[in-house]
């Protein structure tokens, strides 16, 4: 009875391993097409700025509703930014930012459009 059970362990962990392993794809594939489905971002992904924005401006490939917006400066501190969550889905956001000073920031936004949920950040630098 032993050796069956074993054996029967032995026969499933292949198709666990290939599940864990196409589940991880299919992240990552839900990750591409939330990256491709932000269309632009001001300031953009990576930018290095030598003033302050005053607004972050998000535009998606199509209309979604954003669901949250976090952003975070220097040191992981948060930073308050005015945003309110629309009733109807849009393809363009505009955050208003505080007074920013010199660092490394994050925008974390989730947003959900066409039936599915999405995610993504835009990191920027103010020197």
């Amino acid at each position: 009875m032993k050796r069956i059970l074993i054996a029967a362990l032995m026969a499933m962990a292949p198709t666990a391993a290939w599940a864990d392993h196409n589940h991880g794809q299919d992240q990552h594939a839900d990750h591409n097409a939330a990256a491709q489905m932000l269309a632009a971002s001001t300031p953009s992904d990576g930018a290095v700025l030598a003033e302050a924005p005053r607004t972050l401006a998000l535009t998606f490939a199509h209309p979604v509703v954003l669901q949250t917006v976090a952003i975070t400066g220097p040191n992981d501190a948060p930073v308050s930014a005015t945003f309110q969550r629309p009733n109807a889905a849009t393809a363009s956001y505009a955050i208003a930012l505080p007074a920013l000073a010199s660092g490394a920031y994050e925008a974390r936004w989730t947003a959900n459009g066409g039936g599915h949920a999405m995610d993504g950040v835009v990191r920027f630098t103010i020197q």
